[in-house]
């Protein structure tokens, strides 16, 4: 009783029909119709390559030339329901196309893509991988065809020498993809302290022992290879050290022993009463003086004057002079 009529299977039949117009008035038709139903057609799709891939790559599948298209591929995957004729395949399982040709007739092909996992890299070390700074270890992935490390380097073998975790990526001659790992310590050297319990900085005649830390061996530059070491000398004294886990560290230090400073005091005494007393001190090695005598007399001066002497400032004038590391000496 409607406008239209759909079929669904193959035919060859005289099809009439009865209308009645607004006026109420009836009209009658026929007409012999052959109807043919397509059914949906199978879609080759061609790849690109081989349809087995390495983790990581991917093949171009082609579903050839229809109107549309609409992809149904494995999840995750960056092509998911795609509508081009083409879709770049990088995850395993099925690939399904359904296409709509020039006739509007539907067509669906499907497709396998299998990715080979990455293989497992064993990373050989040509010695330990815990090792003291400044020392290497050579890292060898092995004989493959192509090689990138982490690091930047394309080459079979590497020199490690930081600290950190040293990963590769190779390919066989099959084009397969393979990893690996390997984790590299590095010690840093030991931070040497040298210590004294009194200063760097001593009078001639002083004994300064130097104190290195504690470690299991020493090699001083003087030759000798103690923990402690007591010097009378100026000059730069330097340790090497070694500790428990075969490491080294390195120090010095700058001993300064001065010399006592020299003094001479002197007067051109006799003086008459009320007369100008003028002492001298004749130095070296000098950075400050002390003059002390009779009658409460003092001066930092080094060439002091005493004017309007009286009998109490008859007497013995000292002058205690101090030089570098508080050395002193003493002349009257």
């Amino acid at each position: 009783t409607n406008q239209t009529l759909h079929t669904t299977y193959n035919s060859s039949f005289n099809y009439q029909v009865s209308v009645t117009d607004a006026n109420g008035c009836i009209g009658y038709g026929s007409q012999v119709v052959n109807v043919t139903i397509n059914p949906p057609f199978t879609v080759t799709i061609t790849p690109g390559g081989s349809t087995t891939i390495p983790d990581g790559g991917f093949v171009s599948l082609d579903a050839g030339s229809y109107t549309s298209y609409n992809w149904l591929t494995p999840y995750p995957y960056i092509d998911y329901n795609s509508t081009n004729q083409t879709v770049n395949a990088g995850s395993n399982g099925t690939y399904q196309v359904n296409v709509v040709d020039a006739n509007g007739c539907n067509g669906t092909g499907t497709i396998d893509v299998t990715v080979n996992p990455a293989f497992p890299v064993t990373i050989t070390p040509s010695g330990t991988t815990t090792f003291c700074a400044g020392g290497s270890v050579t890292l060898d992935a092995g004989t493959y065809s192509t090689y990138h490390w982490n690091t930047g380097e394309t080459t079979q073998t590497i020199s490690a020498t930081n600290n950190g975790t040293y990963s590769v990526t190779v390919t066989d001659g099959g084009g397969l993809i393979g990893t690996g790992s390997i984790d590299v310590t590095v010690i840093p050297l030991y931070n040497v302290n040298i210590t004294t319990p009194g200063s760097f900085n001593v009078c001639a005649g002083s004994t300064v022992d130097l104190d290195a830390g504690s470690f299991v061996s020493y090699i001083w530059n003087t030759g000798a290879n103690s923990e402690l070491l007591s010097v009378t000398n100026s000059g730069n004294y330097s340790v090497t050290v070694t500790g428990a886990n075969g490491c080294t560290g390195s120090s010095s230090q700058y001993v300064n022993v001065y010399p006592y400073p020299t003094v001479t005091a002197e007067n051109f005494g006799p003086f008459c009463s009320g007369a100008s007393l003028q002492l001298f001190s004749t130095v070296s090695n000098t950075n400050t003086w002390s003059w002390n005598g009779p009658n409460g007399f003092t001066s930092n001066q080094q060439n002091p004057t005493r004017d309007n002497l009286v009998g109490l400032d008859a007497g013995t004038y000292y002058v205690t002079v101090t030089g570098n590391a508080g050395c002193t000496a003493t002349s009257s």
